[in-house]
């Protein structure tokens, strides 16, 4: 049985690809276009290469025709006789390979874009992410070619990403996100506020959440363990990555607060 997430997410996209014409292209609930959708889906399954698969406005056509008999009570019209859930599978397929034959692009386009200081971790995030939502809203019948549309919205996801990490170092300018760089003193000790950092976050001393003090433990670690991205955090904590941004602001806000009351630092 069909996960109900991936059921959502086709949920979503059918009202995503409605919004720019009236309706669905006519095509889509007819038999035949059941038809080649089932086709389409059954050659992604079996082929181990690109040769012999469909065009990509085909797949586009078909995904269309998948996300209509998925979720039936949305568009007005019977799934046929196979099952809603079926239907939401073969969605799935085709938008994941759509996906994967994009990738290129996605990673040109992070390569190409010019950014100081932003996390190219978080850069790659944000174009892949860009490049499911592009695939799941785009429309094959308004005459643009998927790759300009999922250019547009690539590289609008990486502007968005880059004003926001600017903003919050910006926020931040009293360098506390610097004191989780590790630096160090030219004996080799810790710097002392880093140090006062790392006691302050083990010893809880900000009053931190739960979930404030797991953010920051990933996205900070104070140990030397591997450093998370947002979406890896989001992911892991079952949370949406800008919710877990904000946690993360007010965990940090505690611990500014923390260091600049510290008597050792004065």
């Amino acid at each position: 049985m069909i996960a109900n997430k991936t059921r959502d997410r086709v949920s979503k996209a059918v009202e995503e690809i409605r919004r720019p014409v009236e309706l669905f292209d006519p095509w889509v609930k007819t038999k035949k276009a059941a038809e080649a959708a089932a086709k389409v889906a059954e050659l992604i399954t079996s082929s181990s290469s690109a040769e012999g698969l469909p065009k990509q406005d085909v797949m586009f056509k078909a995904l269309h025709a998948c996300a209509i008999r998925a979720v039936p009570t949305r568009t007005g019209m019977k799934s046929g006789s196979e099952s809603p859930c079926k239907w939401a599978e073969r969605w799935k397929l085709i938008r994941d390979h759509l996906v994967e034959q994009n990738l290129g692009l996605a990673y040109s386009l992070v390569g190409r874009f010019r950014a100081r200081d932003v996390d190219r971790d978080e850069l790659r995030s944000e174009a892949l992410f860009a490049l499911v939502r592009a695939v799941e809203a785009f429309n094959p019948w308004r005459g643009v070619r998927f790759s300009t549309y999922a250019c547009n919205a690539i590289n609008n996801a990486l502007i968005y990403s880059s004003n926001r990490s600017r903003i919050h170092r910006t926020r931040f300018a009293s360098g506390l996100d610097g004191a989780f760089e590790r630096p160090t003193r030219p004996e080799g000790g810790l710097d002392t506020r880093l140090e006062r950092l790392a006691y302050a976050l083990d010893m809880n001393l900000g009053e931190l959440t739960e979930q404030e003090s797991a953010v920051l433990h990933w996205r900070f670690p104070t140990g030397g363990g591997l450093t998370r991205t947002l979406r890896e955090v989001a992911g892991v904590m079952g949370l949406s990555k800008e919710r877990v941004r904000q946690i993360q602001n007010k965990g940090l806000d505690k611990l500014r607060v923390v260091l600049e009351g510290d008597p050792v630092l004065q």
